[in-house]
């Protein structure tokens, strides 16, 4: 569904603009605002809701490691595009619920109950990601070395097929990262006793991660 308001022969005026359209089974996409032709420019409120992750399993390829098993992604905010620098910049919010994702043998890899991610602020040209906080509640991850002194999610993210060489990586800043009532089951067979423990009820609190002058 599209509706326009306030449209002329003169590019130059604002039009107003609301579009509406479901995605898959339960997404849904929603833009409102006004926006001005030529040069484009505008501001327009985005509201997206129940994107189900597991349709991003296709991007892992056909032989992946993992598997995405379940998750639901929301976000809200509102897109301002302009024609000086930065070009186009995104303010919201965002959240992915009942998130599981599995190894190549079925069991539970990497989990959370619920991740609000709060401050988002996302800028193109010049390109920089910035979230204020990140909160994910009840996470789960399963973290192994080997007998060989392998890390299971390096191996795993060593097969994840991204070519990060033909292209540069998004800069980003991360203000604070919040866990709470985490589990970790953790497991070192290098060991000459191989160890295992199940962390349980942990909270911990990251901050200032960046992918630029350190952390």
């Amino acid at each position: 569904d599209a509706r326009f308001a306030d449209v002329s022969t003169d590019s130059t005026q604002p039009v107003g603009v609301a579009v509406s359209a479901s995605v898959g089974k339960k997404a849904k996409v929603a833009l409102s605002g006004r926006v001005v032709p030529a040069p484009l420019t505008g501001v327009l409120d985005v509201k997206a809701d129940g994107f189900d992750l597991r349709l991003a399993q296709r991007y892992l390829g056909p032989a992946a490691p993992v598997q995405i098993a379940s998750g639901a992604a929301s976000v809200q905010g509102k897109l301002t595009l302009k024609s000086g620098r930065p070009r186009t910049t995104f303010d919201g919010n965002s959240s992915v619920t009942a998130m599981m994702v599995r190894d190549s043998a079925g069991d539970p890899l990497l989990s959370w109950q619920r991740l609000q991610v709060s401050g988002i602020r996302y800028s193109v040209a010049p390109d920089l990601l910035r979230i204020r906080r990140m909160s994910f509640d009840r996470p789960f991850a399963r973290i192994a070395i080997s007998r060989e002194n392998e890390f299971n999610l390096m191996q795993i993210a060593a097969r994840l097929p991204f070519d990060t060489a033909s292209q540069s990586a998004l800069p980003y800043e991360i203000g604070e990262m919040r866990f709470t009532r985490a589990q970790i089951d953790f497991s070192d067979l290098s060991l000459i006793l191989p160890f295992r423990t199940l962390i349980d009820s942990a909270t911990a609190t990251i901050r200032d991660v960046a992918s630029f002058g350190g952390t």
